[in-house]
């Protein structure tokens, strides 16, 4: 009788034992947030794509193709998500962007150039500078015939697939412009220490976006989604979003790391992941309870922990351009 005894006490302090290990109890400890970042990164991992190219500052994609292009690197593609690449030339520019489709890059010094045939680039920079400065260029956008350039001295648009380009007036402040996005018929322009501007006429006249509490602003990256939300990774430890046409910004810091500096932004409608300059890959968990931990770090597989450039495949992989090459990830 005894044993029995013996042997029931012991069956009920494992069962107790099992229950408080497997039931969340939503109280704000550390022992519950290693949960929640164990679990995400339990679901998928990065990896890294046989590109042997280090200081990837721009990728882009078109259906399954990958554009990928950086510092001294050239411009390469793939047709196959990544498994195999051909050089598309440019290996002795310095070049900073890819727009979406692969349409244009830009360089340095250089200005402009234009994807011919998926095998080579040309150069498209007529009027993409003031004279006497060299056309650098961050970012592109297109809205209809419409290719808009992020330069550092404003904006241009060409309307002839960039046969010639033209500075956009209209409110814009001549002064660097590092990235640029659209949705729901309003263009967003990210500046270099001077907030956010948007367009509601398809970027003839342009407005301070974001408030004066938000002063002196760089804003590294834009994105937008389908459900009208934009986002805005910032180098001041920042991310922000807004719902409502860019008339109010909201501050997305919770559990984001002291000092982190957002370098890039992907939103999708269903995952929103930031790219840092130092800290890798944060992705945001709208489910969790812990206020503290709303981003969580995503670096399962990784090499690296300086992001420039994040953008989808259309079968839902994220492609990433890091300083040690290009890496992929299937997000569940």
């Amino acid at each position: 009788m005894r044993q029995l005894t013996q042997l029931l006490l012991i069956i009920l302090v494992i069962a107790s034992y099992s229950c408080k290990e497997t039931t969340p109890t939503g109280d704000n400890n550390n022992s519950d947030s290693t949960k929640i970042v164990d679990t995400l990164k339990a679901d998928s991992s990065w990896k890294k794509l046989p590109l042997n190219i280090n200081s990837i500052r721009g990728v882009a994609t078109s259906g399954t193709t990958i554009y990928a292009a950086g510092i001294g690197t050239g411009a390469w593609v793939s047709t196959n998500k990544g498994q195999n690449w051909t050089s598309m030339g440019l290996k002795d520019t310095v070049i900073y962007t890819i727009s979406e489709g692969g349409q244009f890059l830009g360089t340095q010094n250089f200005g402009a150039y234009l994807n011919v045939s998926n095998t080579s680039w040309k150069n498209s920079s007529n009027g993409l500078a003031p004279k006497g400065t060299s056309p650098r260029v961050y970012a592109f956008y297109q809205s209809g015939n419409k290719i808009f350039a992020c330069t550092r001295s404003g904006l241009f648009l060409s309307t002839n697939s960039g046969l010639l380009w033209l500075k956009v007036a209209g409110g814009i402040p001549d002064i660097e412009l590092t990235s640029i996005t659209g949705i729901g018929g309003v263009i967003y322009l990210g500046t270099y220490g001077d907030g956010i501007y948007k367009s509601q006429d398809d970027g003839v006249n342009w407005s301070k976006s974001t408030p004066n509490t938000f002063s002196n602003l760089l804003v590294r990256g834009l994105s937008s989604d389908a459900n009208n939300n934009v986002y805005a990774a910032c180098d001041s430890q920042k991310v922000l979003k807004s719902s409502d046409q860019g008339n109010s910004w909201s501050v997305l810091n919770s559990g984001f790391p002291y000092q982190a500096a957002a370098s890039s932004v992907l939103s999708t409608g269903d995952l929103l992941i930031i790219g840092t300059d130092d800290q890798g890959f944060f992705r945001w968990n709208p489910s969790s309870s812990l206020s503290q931990n709303r981003w969580i770090a995503y670096n399962k597989s990784t090499t690296t922990t300086k992001i420039f450039d994040l953008k989808m495949l259309n079968t839902g992989e994220i492609i990433a351009g890091t300083d040690d090459g290009v890496f992929i990830n299937k997000f569940k």
